[in-house]
């Protein structure tokens, strides 16, 4: 395991970076993963690979003085769920 720096984060915190290429599961998940893409084909309209990726799918969006740019990280999401309140948020969206 090693830990990179979040520079862009108040107080640096480290982000833990963990080779599984050696878990028991790892070959069964890379199978399971690619027979999901292949019988399984979902759209990555939404998704981004590379900062040049971003850089070429935006360069002809103009932008103003108003634009807001939001990215959304999958790996903070669910650290910032609010488990106490969690079941009335549910309720009340459904």
């Amino acid at each position: 395991m090693k830990g990179l720096p979040k520079i862009h984060e108040a107080g640096i915190p480290i982000r833990p970076i963990v080779d599984w290429q050696n878990a028991p599961a790892y070959e069964l998940a890379k199978l399971v993963s690619k027979l999901l893409k292949l019988h399984v084909p979902l759209p990555y309209a939404f998704n981004i690979y590379s900062s040049v990726q971003l850089i070429e799918s935006v360069k002809d969006i103009p932008i103003n003085i108003n634009t807001k740019f939001a990215s959304f990280h999958i790996a903070n999401l669910y650290c910032n769920v609010p488990t106490k309140e969690l079941g009335s948020i549910i309720k009340f969206i459904g």
